[in-house]
């Protein structure tokens, strides 16, 4: 997908993009992240005998989701009003790439904590897919290409991933009478603290890119650093997901002996 992207869309295309993604990510350093760890937690003794509440998890879905992204759509409409002309557009496709990124994860999550891993990996194969596919079509189709087009596609194979990786996760599910909102002072409790440790670390790694981005010059230097740091990170996130596959199972099996060795790597 960022070898597509910078193949086919201008540098100022790629700044709208980063931009988009940056808006949209803080629905999930807010509200979202602190939402499925929540979940998790309250599910996880269902989870493991495949006897989640069907009708209480998307109800959790739907409250969580609707209070995430109205708080992405309300501020990216008040940035892009002053900064774009189609800023109505613009914050729906912010809202709808926020919510689309937390089904995804959200499917993901619960079908590892069923222990499902075959099946939790179909959500990332489904999304990378559909990504790829749909540049490669829109680019056959039109001669140019935006960095609004490529946050819309990112919302379609979100969105189509989180709800096919949800649906494999309510088959597994009976329907029991459990709701996950009738606690709202522990859901609270950790919303508040997550949600505070991510809006931090937003304002730290992202915010710059809101606010350098006030005309063409600021777009541009959003993409080119953008681009540099998203290479960046997938490369080492994948040398690391390697090392921790290898070692940390040895970690389990050595109880601990072997976490000298692991740092030292």
């Amino acid at each position: 997908q960022n070898l597509l992207i910078v193949r086919f869309l201008s540098l100022d295309e790629i700044g709208k993009y980063y931009l988009i993604v940056t808006i949209a990510y803080l629905g999930n350093a807010i509200v979202f992240v602190g939402a499925d760890f929540y979940l998790q937690k309250r599910n996880s003794s269902f989870s493991v005998d495949h006897k989640s509440s069907v009708n209480g998890l998307l109800l959790f879905i739907v409250v969580t989701a609707v209070a995430g992204g109205s708080l992405v759509w309300s501020t990216s409409a008040y940035y892009f009003y002053v900064s774009a002309q189609n800023w109505f557009l613009l914050a729906f496709v912010c809202g709808g790439l926020a919510v689309g990124n937390y089904l995804s994860g959200l499917g993901r999550n619960l079908l590892q904590l069923a222990a499902q891993p075959v099946r939790s990996g179909i959500g990332p194969i489904v999304e990378g897919v559909l990504k790829v596919l749909l540049i490669i079509f829109i680019v056959a189709s039109t001669e140019a290409v935006s960095g609004v087009d490529v946050a819309v596609i990112g919302c379609i194979a979100t969105w189509v991933a989180g709800i096919i990786t949800l649906k494999l996760f309510v088959n597994l599910s009976i329907n029991t009478k459990v709701s996950y909102l009738n606690e709202p002072r522990r859901l609270l409790s950790t919303l508040i603290p997550i949600g505070g440790g991510g809006f931090l670390n937003w304002v730290q790694l992202q915010s710059y890119r809101p606010l350098i981005a006030v005309d063409s010059n600021g777009v541009q230097a959003v993409g080119a650093i953008s681009l540099l740091s998203t290479l960046g990170s997938i490369l080492s996130n994948s040398v690391f997901s390697i090392l921790a596959q290898l070692e940390v199972p040895r970690q389990y099996q050595s109880n601990g002996i072997s976490s000298i060795k692991y740092l030292q790597k």
